[in-house]
């Protein structure tokens, strides 16, 4: 199965959070060396408008694409980046339906989780098999990981409103169990997170804007694996889990 990267220039909350050293390596340069230890990933492509990342794709063998500022800015909705990679991909690879999306964000996924990923997909979900039928399908395969925590959604209240403006009240409910009666961690409900650091998606679900899509399944990462760098934090999380579990 082909695979596909996007980074691009900057990041708001982590400055250069592509390319800024990590451990022995950095985020993008972790994730093709970790795609080009997998035996079900033939070709990768890097879409990016920052010409250090697609220098140092190129130097991998990577695929390369250019990607036009207008999908690389932070204003830029979800919807219209995965609708133009629909249109990439389609053209890099006209005769393949189904792309693994691998997050740079993600850097503890493991090659054995990807191809067991793909393993997972080809097995049971690919049109392509003998006795295939709609029952089968699905518009992705998700990694997740399982959430077992006492939920509460939080919402606004308007209180009073005066000529400077309405005054709010946080309200909150609870969304997996009912209060006063707490049950043990393990039999909340079965509430997964969706890991965005490897997902096989098709083009109709990206031409529809979309990664996951209504109807995905999901695979369980280890929980250290579904590791995600958003903050500072999350930077210094996932160095310490990477030194820890790259020895093992």
């Amino acid at each position: 199965m082909n695979a596909y990267i996007t980074v691009r220039k900057g990041s708001q909350r982590i400055p250069n959070k592509n390319l800024r050293p990590f451990v022995d390596t950095n985020l993008l340069q972790n994730k093709i060396s970790t795609l080009k230890e997998c035996k079900r990933v033939d070709d990768i492509l890097v879409t990016s408008n920052c010409e250090e990342s697609l220098s140092i794709a190129e130097k991998n063998g990577c695929l390369l694409d250019v990607r036009p500022e207008k999908y690389c800015s932070s204003e830029t909705q979800p919807k219209d980046l995965y609708k133009y990679m629909a249109q990439v991909l389609s053209e890099k690879f006209p005769d393949d339906r189904y792309f693994l999306s691998a997050s740079v964000c993600y850097p503890l996924i493991s090659p054995n989780s990807f191809d067991s990923m793909i393993k997972l997909f080809l097995d049971n979900y690919n049109p392509d098999l003998e006795g295939y039928s709609s029952l089968n399908w699905i518009t992705s395969l998700s990694s997740c990981h399982s959430v077992k925590e006492n939920l509460w959604e939080r919402s606004r209240e308007i209180i009073y409103l005066d000529r400077d403006g309405p005054l709010y009240s946080p309200s909150y409910e609870a969304l997996n169990y009912t209060p006063g009666e707490q049950p043990a961690s393990q039999d909340l409900p079965d509430i997964v997170s969706v890991a965005f650091g490897s997902i096989i998606t098709s083009i109709r679900t990206l031409e529809e804007g979309d990664l996951v899509g209504e109807f995905p399944e999901f695979y369980d990462l280890p929980k250290y694996e579904s590791v995600d760098i958003d903050e500072e934090e999350d930077f210094v999380v996932a160095e310490a889990l990477y030194k820890h579990f790259k020895n093992k």
